[in-house]
């Protein structure tokens, strides 16, 4: 990545071997490509299947490929949470996995994915991972004025006729006499099909100054919202009804950042060593928000096309990573952008 110093390297740990089967003396992570071509690695209990060059780490294998592992270290092997255990295929003891595991567990296959090099085809087990977290779904109440930036106005319009030859949006724009939003290309693309669709009975759907919407017959009643809080393990998600404030449906979910790491310096840092990985955590985050609104707009038995509004909050770095932008001067003096 450019203005990145080669001096900044992926750190590898090592420790201490026990009394188990001799592991590698090598280094902690070998390199992605050993020369001896790909491999192929089956993910269960999914059953997913890819390949990789010979000698990744199983848990890169599996970050590649949308494979949750569960990890807070990005990999780095200091959580030692990613376990997996090799059902078929030969992965020999690290230095670490005697530190995660039992004797009994080694045996059975038992590894640290993050320091499991693929280098023959495998066949791995992977621990459910727990994206149901707790999180804090309701708020302390109080009153306050409800003053929505989308509103919806009911429109029966008169049809054009050789005595009035108005545009379809200026037929729009007058019906709104107290309003003048502007009108993208988007809605102007559909608007004379929907107005002749509905007999000119159709809704106006306006964003502050812009029309954003029309919709056939009268939708008045129907607006809604969602506000996302993105953490940095957990991203909760509330869908609100803006006609009258209240919430429809909340669900949380495990940030999909996490195996960059547990914390905004671990990520952070993974941007400042990778050139990719700050397109992959933007992609991450995003995939989390979209499932939310999937599963919010199923539990409120709504249409997506009716949520109008989403507001997403969160610290400076979650927010620079969702909007992909770089975060490297956060981690250094003065912290700023």
């Amino acid at each position: 990545m450019s203005g990145v110093s080669p001096q900044r390297r992926r750190l590898s740990l090592a420790g201490d071997e026990a009394a188990v089967p001799a592991p590698d003396d090598g280094a902690a992570v070998p390199a992605p490509d050993d020369g001896a071509g790909r491999v192929r690695l089956r993910f269960l209990p999914e059953a997913a299947e890819v390949r990789v060059p010979s000698g990744t780490p199983v848990f890169d294998a599996a970050s590649w490929n949308g494979i949750a592992i569960d990890s807070t270290c990005g990999g780095h092997g200091t959580c030692k949470k990613c376990r997996v255990r090799v059902v078929s295929g030969d992965v020999p003891v690290g230095p670490l996995d005697p530190r995660a595991f039992t004797t009994d567990e080694l045996r059975e296959g038992w590894r640290l994915a993050c320091r499991a090099p693929a280098r023959g085809d495998l066949v791995v087990e992977v621990p459910p991972l727990q994206t149901r977290p707790k999180a804090a779904l309701a708020g302390v109440g109080r009153h306050v004025i409800l003053r929505p930036a989308v509103q919806k106005r009911h429109l029966v319009l008169q049809e054009p006729s050789m005595e009035d030859q108005r545009s379809d949006l200026q037929r729009v724009l007058d019906a709104l006499d107290d309003l003048e939003p502007h009108a993208s290309i988007e809605v102007l693309r559909s608007l004379g099909g929907v107005l002749r669709g509905s007999g000119f009975d159709v809704t106006a759907v306006v964003a502050d100054q812009e029309l954003i919407d029309v919709e056939p017959g009268d939708t008045t009643s129907r607006r809604f919202a969602i506000a996302f809080d993105l953490g940095t393990t957990t991203v909760v998600a509330t869908l609100l009804d803006l006609e009258s404030g209240q919430p429809i449906a909340v669900r949380s979910l495990l940030n999909r950042q996490q195996p960059f790491g547990a914390d905004v310096i671990t990520r952070i840092s993974a941007t400042m060593m990778d050139s990719e990985a700050l397109g992959a955590l933007r992609t991450r985050v995003h995939d989390t928000l979209s499932e939310l609104v999937r599963e919010l707009c199923a539990d409120g038995a709504i249409d997506p096309r009716e949520v109008y509004e989403i507001t997403v909050c969160g610290n400076v770095t979650m927010m620079h990573l969702a909007l992909g932008i770089d975060p490297e001067p956060l981690s250094m003096a003065p912290f700023v952008v």
